[in-house]
């Protein structure tokens, strides 16, 4: 059925023959990436207080990690590329209260255009999220 003249169809179908408008789209995508975000500044508050090293960026990578591939499992994403980089305080700060864990992040929701990426700061004083201006490329997981 064609709109009523002079209006415009803002529907989209998410390729699962689901019909909904453009603005419903983009906030199951918002919804998705402030869980995504939330699930991993709880679940990586506990690094701030461990030492910082290698072994703790691969643990917080890890879990990360794992974490993604199970939403992409469930189809959560539109690809199977994502990124997950971690810098558990290896980058030494003088000021202890900036001491902390640095998570990027870069994936693409399902009826997002282009890939999401965002970088989290966990520190003593809490989280920091920030969009990121130069994700880096995205590969295939393995």
């Amino acid at each position: 059925m064609d709109p009523p003249e002079g209006t415009s169809d803002r529907s989209c179908h998410d390729g699962q023959g689901q019909r909904g408008t453009a603005q419903d789209s983009s906030l199951a995508v918002r919804r998705l990436c402030l869980q995504i975000i939330s699930a991993i500044d709880l679940g990586t508050r506990w690094a701030v207080f461990e030492a910082d090293d290698a072994q703790l960026a691969k643990r917080i990578h890890s879990q990360v990690f794992a974490y993604l591939c199970s939403l992409a499992d469930q189809g959560a994403f539109a690809t199977d590329k994502f990124v997950v980089q971690c810098d558990a305080g290896l980058c030494k700060r003088e000021n202890s209260v900036e001491h902390g864990v640095t998570i990027l992040l870069v994936f693409q929701p399902v009826g997002c255009a282009e890939p999401a990426s965002f970088t989290l700061h966990q520190t003593v004083a809490g989280c920091r999220v920030a969009s990121t201006a130069f994700p880096p490329v995205t590969e295939d997981r393995a």
